[in-house]
């Protein structure tokens, strides 16, 4: 008689032991004889799917908007203090102009893409850092956190920032996913532009290597307009 049976590590719809039993019947009693095991449960961890995860409620490393410890999103909030942008005005003291920002994810779609040829896609999660006045220049950093699938949550690879200048106003930035590539586009402010329309346009690309993510190329496709 064949048997299939699961393993820790099997899904519901898929046990993958199998082994085959022999029942003898004699003296009108029916009793297991032997049983060969054929193969036995994979013990091997299964990745998460990206694709089915809850993006506004994963964990954030705290670099991205200046935290010194991981940032935990509530659905696609979560409040931090931070360390990273100023010191308060007319003073000397080495003391955060905004102590507290405020950090939201889920204003652009998650980007997916095999970045480390594995034929399993990674994940790029839209995040930006910003002063509670609700306007797009209370806006202090955007990036994009990228994820691949560990065993039981997301596990961040690496986080892409724009590499154009941010001297008007945070650039923002938009990426694609490529084999081994990253290629963020950037939307810059000029002096002129208005807090709705950043003029300037940038794309840099990243390179995957090793485990790390790192800029390798900035090219400026257009300056802001004077």
């Amino acid at each position: 008689m064949p048997e299939y049976w699961y393993g820790t590590r099997d899904r519901a719809c898929c046990p993958s032991g199998r082994a085959t039993t022999v029942w003898r019947y004699a003296n009108g009693v029916l009793r297991p004889e032997k049983t060969v095991v054929k193969r036995r449960p994979s013990q091997k961890a299964r990745r998460l799917d990206l694709y089915g995860v809850n993006w506004l409620d994963v964990a954030l490393p705290g670099s991205v908007c200046g935290a010194s410890h991981p940032i935990q999103l509530r659905g696609g909030t979560a409040f931090v203090a931070q360390t990273r942008w100023g010191r308060r005005w007319r003073t000397k003291v080495h003391w955060p102009a905004w102590p507290r920002v405020t950090v939201y994810a889920g204003w652009n779609p998650v980007v997916y893409g095999d970045l480390d040829g594995d034929g399993r896609d990674e994940a790029a999660l839209g995040v930006l850092c910003s002063i509670p006045r609700g306007t797009a220049s209370s806006v202090l950093a955007y990036a994009q956190v990228i994820f691949t699938a560990a065993e039981n949550a997301p596990r961040t690879i690496g986080v892409v920032t724009p590499q154009s200048p941010g001297t008007y106003g945070a650039p923002r930035v938009h990426v694609n996913i490529r084999r081994g590539t990253i290629v963020a586009h950037e939307y810059w402010y000029g002096p002129n532009d208005g807090t709705c329309c950043r003029s300037g346009r940038s794309t840099t690309v990243w390179q995957y290597r090793n485990g790390t993510l790192s800029p390798v190329k900035t090219v400026v496709e257009r300056r802001p307009e004077r």
